[in-house]
C-alpha cells in the first residue's frame, strides 16, 4: 500500500508541470484566436464604414424637381369710400411645380462612436409657380367679382440635416431658414356700369422655417438619387391696392396670405470624393 501510494505521488509530481504547460498553451491560443476574431471582426466594420463614409461623406452639388401646393388662407378687407368694410377669408390651393439647385457637406460621424449617423449643412434655391387663390362672385359686394391669388416665384434655404445610414441608404430629416418672393394678385371686375376691368399686382418678400423628411441612396460610385418632402411656413404678407371706378366710389382692397408651402421633390446629386 505505501508503495502504491508512493507510486501515486511521483507521478502527480512528475505530471504537474506538463500538465500546467498543456493549459498555458491552450489558454494562449484561445487568447490569439479571439484577438484574431476581433481584429477580423474590426477591418470587416472598417471596411463597411469606409463603403458609406465614401458615399455619404464630404461635399455635393446637386438639382431637384418637384410638386408645391399653398396651403395659406387669402384674407381680404374691401372698403368703399364713405361707405362700410367688408372682410372676407377663403383657400383655394392649386398644386405648381418647382425646382432648382441645392449644395452641401455632409460628415460621417465616427464608427466606434455613433454607429450609422451622419449631420450635413444643406443649401438650396429654387424657381416656382406655387399658387393659392380665392374668388368672391357676389352681387352683394358693390356688384363686383374679385379674384385673388398668392404665387410663390422663388426661393432659397440654409440649413441642416441630420440622419441614420442602414444598408447603405441614407434615411434624415433636415431644418432650413427659408426666404421666398410672392406675388400678390387682385383682379377686379364689375359686372354692373360703370364696368371696371383692373388688376394689381404687388410682390412682397417672406421668410420661414421649412422642416423636411428625405432619402438618398447611391447608384455608383459619385451619383445619388432621392427623393424628400417638406413643409414650410412663412410670416404674414400684405397688400393693399385702390381701385379706381368712374363715377363711382373707389375700391380699397386689402389682402393678405400666410404662405404654407407643402412639397415633393426628386433629387439628384454629385457627390465630390477625395475633399473630406
Amino acid at each position: 500500500m505505501k508503495k502504491l501510494t508512493l507510486l501515486l505521488t511521483t507521478i502527480v509530481i512528475v505530471a504537474s508541470p506538463v500538465l500546467a504547460a498543456d493549459a498555458k498553451q491552450s489558454d494562449d491560443c484561445q487568447k490569439t484566436h479571439h484577438k484574431h476574431h476581433a481584429k477580423h471582426h474590426e477591418v470587416t466594420n472598417t471596411q463597411e464604414c469606409n463603403y458609406i463614409h465614401n458615399n455619404f461623406n464630404g461635399p455635393y452639388l446637386g438639382a431637384a424637381l418637384g410638386l408645391g401646393s399653398n396651403l395659406g388662407k387669402q384674407k381680404e378687407n374691401l372698403t368703399q369710400a364713405g361707405n362700410s368694410t367688408l372682410n372676407l377669408s377663403g383657400r383655394n390651393a392649386r398644386a405648381g411645380i418647382l425646382g432648382g439647385l441645392n449644395a452641401g457637406w455632409n460628415w460621417r460621424l465616427p464608427c466606434n462612436m455613433s454607429g450609422n449617423w451622419l449631420v450635413g449643412l444643406d443649401l438650396f434655391a429654387d424657381a416656382a409657380n406655387v399658387k393659392s387663390s380665392h374668388t368672391i362672385n357676389s352681387t352683394d359686394v358693390n356688384n363686383v367679382n374679385i379674384n385673388f391669388k398668392t404665387t410663390m416665384k422663388w426661393g432659397f434655404g440654409a440649413g441642416a440635416k441630420f440622419g441614420v445610414i442602414a444598408n447603405n441608404v441614407l434615411y434624415y430629416t433636415s431644418a432650413h431658414w427659408v426666404g421666398s418672393q410672392f406675388k400678390l394678385n387682385a383682379h377686379f371686375t364689375s359686372t354692373k356700369p360703370p364696368a371696371v376691368n383692373a388688376s394689381a399686382n404687388k410682390k412682397k418678400f417672406a421668410s420661414g422655417i421649412r422642416i423636411g423628411l428625405g432619402m438618398e441612396a447611391p447608384i455608383n460610385e459619385h451619383v445619388n438619387l432621392g427623393i424628400e418632402g417638406g413643409y414650410s411656413w412663412y410670416k404674414v404678407i400684405n397688400a393693399t391696392t385702390t381701385i379706381i371706378q368712374a363715377g363711382s366710389a373707389n375700391e380699397i382692397i386689402k389682402f393678405s396670405n400666410k404662405p404654407t408651402i407643402i412639397d415633393i421633390k426628386a433629387k439628384i446629386s454629385w457627390a465630390f470624393k477625395g475633399i473630406a
